[in-house]
């Protein structure tokens, strides 16, 4: 088990030379498991600095944490529209991460379905509204259904993570608007947006010394047009070789770095995957600095062993510890939210360690009022998004009753 007493290190960065179609039901809500690129995680390995370290509470149990108030906006309950799957389903293992979920400035959420392959639009006070794109080759189309996004205009992005390497525009009405192709020579498995712009998470395959193949990591920073703006390469992550006799392990797909970013132009990534180690970068993708924390990751239990090897693939065995860090925020301001796994949580209670823009730690952020059972999150300026695709496993009959997804407003946050 991992030690609940922890030191915190920062260091300085170092410098770097169709007509909009109405939404339906399918016939079948069944999940679908597809190898593409968007299934792979990345690993990153960064090279070490040298740390100025000082003590501090464990993790997630700072006395002095600002609250903030949950304030619901709307609820809708299993019974409306089951079939919307709001997670790849290779990112189960990490629990909290929720990916392919975007919130407008005015409540308006954008998600990316992976049942549908189509991006679902629910209005402000919670009613879908459209669904937006399709698979195709068009240039209103997507090959891989890769993320969802809103633009400054608040119009509505869908990311192709196929080589295609494109955000198609829609209007909030569901016409399509326009194509964004994204430059570079590598393929984008994540697209975040950045300030004015996007940040991409690279993934290129190549053939390595020893005959295998490994993954060249990186980011790249794009301008609003799509252009590249500056690139960062991160690290090779060689892949095991292709026995199919050999259970792979979990960690061999579990390689996505965690990676945050948002309107301040910071650009956060967990730099190992079973380290508590996080660098920040600015839109040109220049160190700014790093924080690390002393812990080790936590092991499973058998019984969260057996629970996750039921999720999987039958040619992968699962990780022997849980991912340290379960979720980064980005911050408008610039500042970074965490949270690690292990903390401890009342019910109906987030609680994130804190940054801010400098990565100077400040007091934990407490966030009150959400449901009593475990969910996924995702938090954009003063929203929360919260849904719990995790209990597709429910047998008919017990989701009556039961929220489903919601959407809160962030208030009341204490200036201490």
């Amino acid at each position: 088990m991992r030690s609940r007493q922890c030191t915190d290190s920062i260091s300085q960065g170092r410098g770097r030379a169709t007509p909009p179609r109405p939404y339906s039901l399918p016939e079948c809500a069944t999940r679908r498991f597809r190898m593409t690129s968007r299934s792979i995680r990345l690993l990153i390995i960064c090279t070490s600095a040298t740390f100025i370290s000082w003590a501090s509470p464990a993790l997630g149990e700072s006395s002095n944490a600002n609250v903030i108030s949950a304030v619901s906006q709307w609820t809708r309950p299993y019974d409306v529209d089951l079939s919307i799957g709001f997670l790849d389903p290779e990112a189960n293992s990490i629990p909290e991460e929720l990916y392919g979920v975007a919130i407008a400035n005015d409540g308006a959420i954008l998600v990316s379905d992976r049942i549908t392959d189509a991006a679902i639009l629910i209005d402000p006070h919670g009613t879908t509204s459209a669904a937006l794109g399709q698979a195709g080759e068009g240039p209103e189309d997507h090959r891989e259904l890769g993320g969802a996004l809103f633009l400054d205009n608040g119009s509505c992005g869908v990311f192709d993570s196929s080589f295609a390497k494109k955000v198609v525009v829609f209007e909030r009405d569901g016409s399509y608007a326009s194509t964004i192709y994204l430059g570079g020579y590598r393929q984008y498995v994540r697209l975040l947006r950045c300030e004015d712009g996007y940040v991409g998470l690279a993934v290129a395959p190549r053939a390595n010394n020893s005959g295998g193949l490994s993954l060249a990591v990186g980011i790249a920073s794009f301008w609003p047009n799509g252009a590249v703006r500056d690139t960062l390469q991160l690290v090779d992550h060689e892949l095991p070789p292709p026995d199919p006799n050999v259970r792979m392990k979990e960690e061999d797909f579990e390689i996505i770095p965690k990676i945050a970013s948002g309107p301040s132009g910071r650009i956060f990534v967990q730099e190992d995957l079973y380290k508590w180690r996080i660098e920040c970068f600015d839109r040109e993708l220049k160190s700014l600095w790093t924080i690390e924390r002393d812990v080790s990751a936590r092991e499973r239990t058998a019984e969260e062993t057996q629970q996750r090897r039921d999720q999987m693939m039958q040619k992968l065995t699962p990780a022997r510890c849980h991912h340290i860090i379960r979720q980064m925020i980005a911050r408008d301001d610039g500042a970074l939210w965490v949270r690690s796994d292990g903390q401890t949580e009342p019910p109906g209670q987030l609680r994130f360690s804190r940054w801010n823009a400098e990565g100077k730690r400040e007091s934990d952020v407490s966030i009150q009022g959400l449901p009593h059972v475990a969910g996924r999150v995702i938090i954009e300026g003063d929203w929360l998004f919260w849904t719990r695709p995790a209990d597709w496993e429910l047998e008919e009959g017990q989701y009556a009753g039961q929220p489903y997804m919601a959407l809160y407003r962030l208030m009341r946050e204490d200036p201490r």
